[in-house]
Formats: structure tokens, C-alpha cells, sequence
């Protein structure tokens, strides 16, 4: 019983589970095309995504809506943690039925229609008639799904969510797959990054401040013409695609894999227990005890002499039913999800730049632009490292100027460049082709968990410290002001411990080795002799 063998890395190896390898017929020209227009879906993409979230806890807790500060940041996390935890339904979906194109279409008409409806949320006429009434201000104790028209208004950020979901999940992939030369796939997740990053400049720079000094209507209806046009751009690069067929998916095999593991595992545990009493009654007719004894070990080594991990059990090669790609496949999600495991204590800091950081900057003076009780005109937001004018929301500041959050936005778009585009390539490169939209998926779902565990740990600290909340005017504790800094100290500190558990698993599992197969970015694409430039 012995593993696959390292010339597994060969195209041959998929034709036995009934995977034909797609021939890239199209120009340089069509190669190019077909990266731009993914990378001008991107741009566009983000740009209404982040012209959403990005104010998303001002909106809640403006007069359009009049949530309290602290049901606003819950409700941009269940957002958040949506948008990201969908991602892997629709991976699968992806994967092994609709293929990633179709797939990325139904996400952009989930997206359209959400974003129509949340619109509407912001003309008071049709607020009153969906919500039965116009937006009242509820008491700081209120439950969340007692916040006026909070039931509609979740279901529609839900809807919403899932449509970002869908797209982002496949929109990466996708572009990669356009890319047939390993050597450019590296230069494609930079290129992509940068598209992200021009959509929040604008969302941040400009949207966001027709929201605040025009109206949100006005901004979310530009976001969703936007929208539409990203969908039309999309489609016109149809034709300059390259598409791969659905194909087997680990979701779908891996049940059926683990059950067959089992069944085989079971079967070999029982022949070498009956083998094992033949042998005996056999040596103890032969031998004296004492020899019987002196030999025991050698007989058991020499019927184990190659163990093999539980999954493999499933191979073909060991008498299972299934070829040894797809059980490879299975097995080298293991170091994937402990990897993107490992990261959500990095994501948990993350998210706060758009909800904590923003509720702590609206409370800082800005210099030269406010009197002592101020009509506040900036926002400090994250991923563009950007500054964002706003207007119409009066709190009381804090004496401390809103450039001391210059280091920790800094920080987190430095840390961007390094976790958030290295992230994107391992999920694209160490994924096996038939799971490739899932590791990309459980990369966001990772950003997912983290938000669903930012809004229970919000929840918790605020229980902890009676007199704290993130509504304060003074944005702290009123007897204990280093509470609120206690809340992002105590993150810090959860980062600073999983660094170490990051080395320390990395050393001794080494999550970031990947088999070398798993790197081939042909294994389903044959390429004529036309290169393509990025």
C-alpha cells in the first residue's frame, strides 16, 4: 500500500476522473481583454461595496435611520461576516455546478437588488410605508430586532451580503484562471489588489462624501448605476474568457471519501487482526513460546511496514474506490484551513477600521475645521488610507486631534499589503483545481468568523464595563476613560500571542508548504503557442 506517486503532477492523472483539458485558443489581445475587463469589474465592484460599508455605521445611525451607535457597528458586522461566510456555499456552487461565470452573475443580481432596497431605506417617504412609521431614536438597552424596521433593513443587508459574497469569492479565481503563465499569476494578484484598492479610493473619496453633503440617496444611487455597469462590462468580456466546465468539487467528494476512507480502514484493521491470529496459531505450532515471542514484533512490522494516513485509505491504489488526485485533493486542505485559521486574529483588527475606528475618530477634534462643540467634517476610514469629509453629525470631540489614527490605519493598510495580497495567492496557488473557489472562499470566511466574533466580543466588553459604550458622547468610560483603549489593547494582544502560534505551527506543520503539483496553473488548461500578457 504506498502513495500516490510525485509524477501524479502530470495532466494524465485527470483524465481518470473524467476531466478533459480545456485548449486555449484565444490571441494575445483576447488574453489581455480579458484580464482588464475582470480588473475594471473589480475597481467598479469595490467601489459600490465600499460605498456602502464604508458609511454603513453612519447611515444606521444617522437621521435616516436613527439606530444607536452600538446596533449600527453590529449590524456592519453581520454584513461583513456575511458577505464573507456566504462565500463558501456559493464556491461550491461554482466549483461543481454552475461554473464561475454564471455564478458571479447571479451574485451581481443579488448585489443590484439589494442595493435598490437600501436606497429606498433612505427616502423618509418610503421608509415610513416599509417600516410602518418614520425612524425613532430607541433607548440604549433596546434589543437589537426592536431597533424600528430592524427586521427589514437586516434581510436586506443579508441579501445583499450574500450578492458581494458570490462575486468576490469567484471574481479572483476567475481573473486567474485567464492567466496560463505561472510567473504572471503573482503580477495578476497585485494588479487585482490595486483594483480593490482604486474602488475604495473613490467609495472613500468621493461617494462618501455626496452622502454626507448631498444626501445617501444620491450616493447609493450612483453606487448602484455603477453597479449595473460593472454587470454590462462583465458580460461584454464574455467572449474573451476563458471558461472551465464545473467539475468534481472536494465539498461533493468529501463525505463520500471519508465514508470509503473508513469502510477501507475498517476492512485492512480486520484482515491484519485475522492475519495476525493465523500467523499466530501458525508460529505457536512452529516455535516454542520463547521463539514465538522473539518473533512477534517482526511479524506485526512486516505486515505494517507502510502505514498511511486515514484518507488514503480511500485510494485506489490501497483498494479504495477513488483516484488518488481526488483524495490528495481532500488532504491538502488540512495546512489550507489551519493557515486562513491562523488569521483570524489578524482579521478580528482588521475589521475594526471600519466600525470601532470610525465611532472613535467621529470623537476626536479636527484641527482647524470645528469649534468646541463640532458639526464633524471628517471621517478617518481604512484599506485606501484615506480621509473621507462628512457633514451633518454633531458630537462632542475629545481633545485630541483625529491625526493621532494616522499610525494605526497605516498599520493596517501596511499589514494589507503583506496579509491581504499574500493571502489571495496562497488561497489561488496552493488550492487544488477542483476546489479552487472554496479555498478562496474559506480565505473570506475567515474575514467572516472574525466579524461574527468582533460583534460577540463587543457585546461581551460592554457587558463587562456597565458604565462603557461605544455611544458615549465622550466615547468613553465617564469614571474609567482607558476602558475604550483597554478594548483595542486587548486585541492587540490576541495578535501578538497567535504571531508566535503562527511560527510555531508553521514550524513544526509547515502550513505554507504545499506540494509542488499544486502550483501548476495548466493542470486543466493546455496552451498553444500564444503567450499572454497581464
Amino acid at each position: 500500500m504506498t502513495d500516490a506517486s510525485i509524477g501524479e503532477s502530470s495532466p494524465l492523472v485527470f483524465h481518470i476522473s473524467g476531466i478533459s483539458p480545456k485548449t486555449d485558443n484565444r490571441t494575445s489581445m483576447q488574453k489581455r481583454f480579458a484580464v482588464w475587463f475582470i480588473l475594471i469589474t473589480v475597481a467598479f465592484e469595490r467601489l459600490a461595496f465600499f460605498s456602502l460599508v464604508g458609511n454603513l455605521v453612519l447611515f444606521l445611525s444617522s437621521n435616516s435611520i436613527r439606530w444607536t451607535s452600538f446596533h449600527s457597528i453590529i449590524a456592519s458586522l453581520i454584513f461583513y461576516g456575511t458577505s464573507y461566510i456566504s462565500t463558501l456555499v456559493f464556491s461550491w456552487i461554482s466549483d461543481a455546478k454552475l461554473g464561475r461565470a454564471k455564478t458571479i452573475l447571479i451574485g451581481f443580481i443579488l448585489y443590484i437588488i439589494g442595493y435598490l432596497f437600501i436606497q429606498l431605506f433612505s427616502i423618509a417617504e418610503i421608509y415610513e410605508t416599509l417600516c410602518n412609521g418614520p425612524p425613532t431614536y430607541m433607548d440604549e438597552s433596546t434589543p437589537y430586532f426592536k431597533e424600528k424596521c430592524s427586521t427589514q433593513i437586516t434581510v436586506v443587508l443579508i441579501v445583499t451580503a450574500i450578492g458581494v459574497g458570490v462575486v468576490q469569492s469567484n471574481m479572483a479565481v476567475f481573473g486567474a484562471e485567464q492567466i496560463r503563465e505561472k510567473t504572471l499569476t503573482t503580477q495578476y494578484f497585485y494588479k487585482y489588489y490595486v483594483a480593490v484598492n482604486i474602488g475604495s479610493l473613490l467609495a472613500f473619496g468621493i461617494i462618501a462624501y455626496v452622502q454626507q453633503n448631498k444626501s445617501y440617496f444620491i450616493s447609493y444611487l450612483i453606487s448602484t448605476i455603477l453597479l449595473v455597469v460593472t454587470l454590462i462590462v462583465f458580460i461584454i468580456g464574455h467572449r474573451c474568457y476563458i471558461h472551465i466546465k464545473p467539475h468534481d468539487s472536494v465539498i461533493t467528494n468529501f463525505f463520500p471519501v471519508l465514508i470509503n476512507a473508513f469502510q477501507t480502514w475498517y476492512k485492512h484493521r480486520y484482515y491484519i487482526r485475522k492475519m495476525s491470529n493465523e500467523r499466530r496459531l501458525s508460529n505457536e505450532s512452529m516455535f516454542s513460546n520463547d521463539q514465538y515471542e522473539n518473533n512477534k514484533d517482526q511479524i506485526l512490522f512486516n505486515m505494517n511496514e507502510q502505514p498511511i494516513s486515514f484518507f488514503d485509505y480511500a485510494k485506489g491504489t490501497n483498494n479504495g474506490r477513488f483516484p488518488d488526485r481526488i483524495v490528495d485533493d481532500i488532504k491538502s486542505l488540512r495546512r489550507i484551513i489551519v493557515m486562513f485559521l491562523l488569521l483570524i486574529p489578524y482579521w478580528l483588527i482588521y475589521v475594526q477600521s471600519n466600525t470601532t475606528f470610525i465611532i472613535q475618530g467621529v470623537h476626536m477634534r479636527i484641527p482647524l475645521l470645528q469649534s468646541h462643540i463640532n458639526h464633524m467634517p471628517v471621517v478617518w476610514l481604512s484599506l485606501g488610507d484615506q480621509i473621507i469629509i462628512i457633514r451633518n453629525a454633531t458630537y462632542y470631540a475629545a481633545d485630541m486631534s483625529i491625526f493621532y489614527q494616522f499610525p494605526q490605519y497605516i498599520s493596517i493598510g501596511l499589514s494589507e499589503v503583506f496579509a491581504s495580497v499574500a493571502s489571495f495567492e496562497f488561497a489561488y496557488l496552493a488550492a487544488p483545481q477542483s476546489a479552487q473557489s472554496l479555498v478562496m472562499s474559506l480565505r473570506f470566511c475567515s474575514v467572516g468568523l472574525s466579524s461574527f466574533l468582533g460583534s460577540a466580543y463587543i457585546s461581551i466588553y460592554e457587558s463587562a464595563y456597565e458604565n462603557f459604550t461605544v455611544t458615549n458622547l465622550e466615547c468613553k468610560d465617564s469614571e474609567k476613560s482607558e476602558l475604550f483603549y483597554i478594548y483595542f489593547f486587548i486585541l492587540a494582544g490576541i495578535q501578538f500571542i497567535f504571531i508566535f502560534i503562527f511560527l510555531g505551527c508553521d514550524r513544526k506543520f509547515q502550513i505554507l508548504k504545499a506540494s509542488q503539483h499544486r502550483f501548476n496553473t495548466r493542470l486543466f488548461i493546455g496552451t498553444n503557442s500564444r503567450t499572454s500578457d497581464v
